[in-house]
Parts: structure tokens; C-alpha cells; sequence
């Protein structure tokens, strides 16, 4: 079971699997930076090593274990770098919309979000024919674009923190004077939560600046303990890796990814799959 603003939201039995898990990857490439105002060449290589370097690798490890993926891709990052986003799509990855250039939808209006969220699926749609209906914002965003993501025909969205349990999105909230929080009504959208323990930013990047080296091992004990609580105690529910190419495509971080994705796999009843297919078996499941 899990809570939010006071509602709380029981699990639904989606599948005879024990549990998912969902490799997805915001393929941000060189859009971070630029959408920063950095163009400097620290932050330009810092970001083209996702496209040139660890998305193929990504890519082939994702081929060697037999796993399909959830790319969500920057329309910047298709207009710059359309045979690599290309290739995503043919290898059978579900594409899903991130923005045109990790725009802070925070600091937009609600047009210019949704000129953001038209550009990406535009961009997305010329370089691999795809139209996404999934979503994941580019970080922070308002109560009111939830209504304005189902208005743009997006049937999913996997933007909010949370963990291993589906739910419905709701129409914005109000609090009050004092500091009850009453949200609105459900809306025709599904929201996957991630967790940030299990984003690989979050622990080897901080910030515009250098990387933090953390010990590649020590996370994947971090990422070991989430998989098995979401095992052993949450029967039924997904684990989702929200990862990076520029950030997890490194050689140390990689073996660290395919030891965990080993892991799982060892374990009986588990599956991969993409956030679409997470999306889809909850909306049968609530019907």
C-alpha cells in the first residue's frame, strides 16, 4: 500500500509474475547542459559520450540478455543525434517523451509546456515514426500539468517519487491555510513512480559539475536491497531503474548494471519489462 495527500493506493494485481522490473533510460545527451546555458566543452563531451559511447553499450547488453527497454528521449537529443535514436527504436526499445531540452517546466507556463511536449513527440515521430503516448518529465513540474499531459494524449507518465506500485494521476491539489492538502479528482493517466535511489544521477552525478565517484559496487548493493524488498515484501510490484547513457555508460558502471540485471533474473517469477507494458496491465487490472 502506499500514500499520497491522505489517499491511499493498494496494489492491483497485475500479473502471475512475483515481480517487474523496468530498465528505463533518459536519453538526455547534450539537451542537460544546453538547457542549463552550458555549452562549454566539458559539458558538451560530458553529454555526447551517452550518444556516441553508452548507448550502444546499453544497447548490446540489453541484446546479450534478451530485455526490452523504456527510452525517454529529449526531442534535442533526436534532432542531434538521429541515428542513434534510430537504432533504439529498431532494436524494438519503446520511445517515450522527455521534453525538447530537459526544459524546468516549473519556470514555463502551461503553453509553452505543452509546445515542449509537442516538439519531443515531433522530433521522436520524424526520426523513428513513433508517436509516444508515455511520458517522464524533465524534473520538477506543476499540480496543473497532469490535466495538460492527458490533454496532449499521453495515456502514461512515470514522473512522480514513489515506488513498485501504478496508480492513477489526479487533477492538481489545493492546501489549505493550514497546510491540509486536498487533491483533485482521478484523471485518465498513469503514473509510474521512481524512486531516486534507483537513478544512477543521483549517485554519480551531482550537479553541472564533475562527477562524484561513487563505488559502483557499493551502489549495486544499494540497488541489490531495493530488488529484494520489492521481492520478498511487495509481491506483484515493479522495480524501475531510471539510468542515464552519459552517466551509467562508463565500463565499471556497466558490469555493476549487468551483475544487478543478472541478479534479478536469477530469481524465480521475475520478468522485464517496459513502462508501456506496466501502464497497460494497470489499466486492464483497474477496469
Amino acid at each position: 500500500m502506499a500514500v499520497a495527500w491522505g489517499i491511499e493506493y493498494h496494489s492491483v494485481e497485475m500479473t502471475t509474475h512475483r515481480a517487474s522490473v523496468c530498465l528505463s533510460l533518459d536519453f538526455d545527451a547534450t539537451s542537460a547542459w544546453l538547457a542549463r546555458g552550458s555549452s562549454t566543452v566539458l559539458s558538451i563531451t560530458r553529454g555526447e559520450f551517452g550518444a556516441t559511447t553508452g548507448a550502444q553499450r546499453i544497447l548490446d547488453l540489453c541484446q546479450r540478455l534478451g530485455i526490452s527497454s523504456t527510452w525517454y528521449v529529449p526531442g534535442q537529443t533526436a534532432d542531434q543525434y538521429p541515428e542513434v535514436v534510430a537504432a533504439v527504436a529498431a532494436a524494438g526499445h519503446e520511445i517515450a517523451n522527455h521534453g525538447y531540452l530537459h526544459e524546468d517546466y516549473t519556470k514555463l507556463t502551461s503553453e509553452q509546456v505543452r509546445t515542449a511536449l509537442r516538439r519531443g513527440n515531433d522530433a521522436l515521430q520524424r526520426v523513428t515514426g513513433i508517436r509516444p503516448t508515455g511520458l517522464r518529465t524533465t524534473g520538477d513540474f506543476l499540480p496543473e500539468h497532469f490535466e495538460l499531459f492527458v490533454e496532449e494524449g499521453f495515456r502514461y507518465s512515470s514522473s512522480i517519487w514513489g515506488e513498485y506500485v501504478p496508480r492513477w494521476a489526479r487533477a492538481g491539489y489545493t492546501v489549505d491555510e493550514e497546510g491540509r492538502i486536498s487533491p483533485g479528482p482521478e484523471l485518465d493517466l498513469v503514473e509510474l513512480p521512481v524512486t531516486q535511489s534507483l537513478s544512477d544521477a543521483c549517485h554519480f552525478e551531482i550537479g553541472p559539475g564533475p562527477a562524484v565517484l561513487v563505488d559502483p559496487r557499493r551502489l549495486e548493493q544499494i540497488w541489490r536491497d531495493e530488488f529484494e524488498y520489492l521481492y520478498e515484501r511487495e509481491p506483484g510490484g515493479y522495480l524501475m531503474l531510471m539510468l542515464h547513457p552519459e552517466s551509467i555508460g562508463y565500463g565499471a558502471r556497466m558490469l555493476m548494471l549487468e551483475r544487478f540485471l543478472d541478479h534479478c533474473a536469477a530469481h524465480e517469477g521475475v520478468r522485464f519489462v517496459t513502462a508501456q507494458t506496466l501502464a497497460d496491465e494497470f489499466r486492464v487490472a483497474s477496469s
